[in-house]
């Protein structure tokens, strides 16, 4: 089992790992809500650049100091994707699970769509 320090330092990896091909800029603003840490829960918030189109999504899978591929994504629930530009009350935007490699989530970023 990671350490909370170690799980902080692998979500902001992860954070990090996001595929270039469906970024608009280098825009990225991370938010920890660390108050659960005592029962090793935290919850991230990501507000990325984005341009409309596919979108892939990396969790990391490698995480350095590791000698094997043992990024935890079983730990990772309650994945929600919006689009910021339409405010907090946006419907969420669909996601997939790569079929081939379980790190990747794929979606589509709606026309108009910038954050």
């Amino acid at each position: 089992m990671l350490s909370l320090k170690s799980r902080f330092c692998f979500l902001l990896a992860a954070t990090c790992a996001i595929a270039p091909a469906g970024l608009a800029g280098t825009g990225l603003k991370l938010d920890i809500d660390a108050r659960e840490a005592p029962r090793r829960i935290l919850h991230a918030r990501e507000i990325l650049d984005v341009k409309p189109g596919p979108l892939t999504l990396s969790y990391a899978e490698w995480i350095p100091g590791e000698h094997g591929p043992t990024g935890p994504v079983v730990d990772l629930v309650g994945l929600n994707l919006r689009s910021a530009s339409s405010g907090e009350s946006a419907p969420s935007i669909p996601w997939r699970r790569d079929l081939s490699n379980m790190y990747l989530f794929h979606c589509d970023i709606p026309a108009g769509q910038t954050t």
